[in-house]
């Protein structure tokens, strides 16, 4: 390296009392010394220095010695010293296969060498040819100077050596006067090259595989495999997995659901680009799990005795297992368990509430319990009266009642309660559902309601019938004369006649009143049979004269009666 200054210089030096003066330039100082640049590392210096020049002699010199004694001499000399920041060769390099751009890359070249990875396409057709070019290189290392100027001062000997007449010089002072500083680059450019490296091959590395050893998860959900591949020509490739369950995936993360639960193998191959494979072998390790089972209806109603459809929907997650469900069937009222299918249809014969419960099992014994809430209930009834809905005072009436259940169906064994005009007795239903009673009629002439009423039991929902008319008629009467038809004048004759009423049975305590002529006996009341006596003094002349008993009736309960014949008043 060198560097060229030119320097003109202004100076004195005192030297044994004497001033001296000292005036140069400009000379042209060319200061050099080696440097090797570096592309890499740290910062270095490299020192340069000029030849010396003699910028000063008192007296001439005879091949570097003084001809006077005590002369002074100076001398200078330039020195250097430049600091390189290394810096890379930078040069752009391309690759060509078979005449087509193959890729480029910025290399920047160092001392120790440089990687630069060339990759080549597992496209690329065998046989063709591979180039590598260099362009171009450039280079600017950063180069910071600092120059100084060294004055050597010498004075020759006061005496010549012995046998020299001649007076050497002897160094007395020497010191550097800067002279400037600076940085800068240094721009360095060279021509690139293009190398020749061959023909493609056929790719020989096959790709080497990597899977997990084994996988596993539930049956009917997808499982996550994954498997990677590396080589030269691994990107792009192709998995394909072949499962022992005669299953195929393709991918390298691929997902495959089992339906049905155990332990499983597979292999998966992996084949590059250029046709390369490699295999790899996996278990599969699938967990069972019990069916999913909602029952419908979740709650019912219905009424005891009657049938109810239960339905189970089951899902096995393994769609193996699922023609292989059972279904036990618990209806919740201490009958047997039920083995089954997924509809079932039962009937409960006593009211209430009962938790219902079906476990279903798949055949790799997951079972899952399904409930349902069913609520049985009374029958409702209906309630008909079908008695008589006429009648007469004192006399006996029937009363009867049908009570058939919601579903038509006679409720056998149930008493009916009965109304007529008031609470009128009760009967129990027979077979047929119809409860029957004979009353005897006390209510006096008039209309009344009358119904039939069935109050519930432990299976059936209290019921009232329809409230119909019933008409209560008075009851007839008849009287019947029982006493003499003759008699003389002034005498006395004993009268009598026979209460009853239609059905003929006797009236006691009821007013009868005689008619003979134009006497008239008081009220006579009759007995317990019925019968009105009395006596009557004759006091009309003699004659045959009429004869009647009469009953005015009772409002209400019977009607009035009467009844007549002839009687004899005899002379004397």
């Amino acid at each position: 390296m060198t560097a060229t200054y030119s320097v003109s210089a202004t100076a004195g030096f005192t030297f044994s009392g004497n001033n001296y003066d000292i005036n140069f330039g400009p000379i042209i100082f060319t200061a050099s010394g080696p440097c090797t640049l570096l592309a890499s590392g740290g910062n270095y210096t490299c020192h340069l220095e000029s030849d010396e020049i003699t910028v000063f002699q008192g007296c001439p010199d005879v091949l570097g010695e003084s001809t006077c004694p005590l002369s002074p001499e100076v001398t200078a000399k330039l020195v250097a010293d430049a600091t390189i920041t290394p810096d890379g060769a930078h040069t752009l390099r391309t690759a060509t296969i078979g005449g087509n751009p193959a890729g480029t890359n910025n290399l920047v070249l160092n001392e120790a060498g440089v990687t630069d990875p060339l990759a080549v396409p597992c496209s690329a057709a065998v046989g063709d040819p591979l180039s590598y070019q260099l362009g171009n290189y450039t280079l600017a290392p950063g180069i910071s100077l600092s120059t100084g100027a060294e004055f050597d001062i010498e004075i020759s000997s006061p005496i010549p050596p012995p046998f020299d007449p001649f007076f050497p010089y002897i160094s007395v002072d020497s010191t550097t006067v800067p002279i400037s500083t600076g940085t800068g680059s240094a721009a360095m450019s060279g021509a690139g090259a293009t190398f020749a490296l061959g023909n493609i091959q056929h790719n020989n590395i096959p790709p080497t595989l990597t899977v997990a050893p084994s996988f596993s998860g539930d049956e009917g959900s997808p499982i996550a495999f994954a498997a990677s591949a590396t080589g030269p020509c691994a990107a792009g490739a192709t998995y394909r997995w072949d499962f022992s369950d005669g299953t195929t995936a393709f991918g390298s993360h691929p997902n495959k659901a089992f339906t049905d639960s155990g332990s499983f193998t597979g292999t998966v191959t992996v084949t590059d680009t250029t046709g390369l494979t490699a295999s790899a072998d996996f278990d599969v390790n699938v967990n069972n799990l019990p069916p999913v089972v909602k029952v419908l209806p979740a709650t019912a109603t219905v009424a005891w005795g009657r049938d109810l459809t239960i339905q189970t929907q089951a899902l096995d997650p393994g769609t193996g297992d699922q023609p292989f469900l059972t279904y036990a069937w618990d209806f919740g009222d201490a009958t047997p368990v039920v083995i089954g299918g997924a509809f079932e249809t039962h009937q409960w014969t006593t009211p209430g509430t009962y938790p219902i419960s079906v476990t279903v099992c798949d055949n790799d014994g997951g079972c899952t319990v399904g409930q349902s809430t069913i609520t049985v209930r009374k029958r409702t009834t209906t309630v008909s009266y079908t008695g008589d809905n006429t009648g007469t005072y004192s006399a006996s009436t029937t009363l009867k009642g049908s009570l058939v259940d919601e579903f038509g169906s006679p409720v056998n064994g149930d008493s009916l309660t009965f109304d007529l005009g008031g609470p009128a007795g009760s009967a129990i239903t027979g077979a047929d559902g119809v409860a029957s009673r004979t009353a005897t009629i006390t209510l006096a002439a008039n209309t009344y309601s009358v119904s039939s009423a069935f109050a519930g039991d432990a299976l059936y929902s209290a019921a009232n019938s329809i409230v119909e008319s019933y008409t209560v008629s008075t009851m007839a009467t008849v009287l019947t004369y029982t006493g003499t038809l003759s008699g003389k004048p002034n005498g006395i004759v004993p009268l009598s006649a026979k209460l009853t009423d239609a059905l003929g049975r006797p009236l006691a305590g009821k007013a009868v009143i005689f008619h003979l002529g134009s006497q008239v006996t008081g009220v006579v009341t009759t007995d317990a049979n019925g019968v009105a006596a009395t006596t009557l003094k004759l006091n009309q002349k003699p004659a045959t004269y009429p004869l009647s008993v009469s009953f005015a009736g009772e409002a209400g309960h019977y009607n009035a009666t009467s009844t007549s014949a002839s009687f004899k008043l005899n002379s004397k």
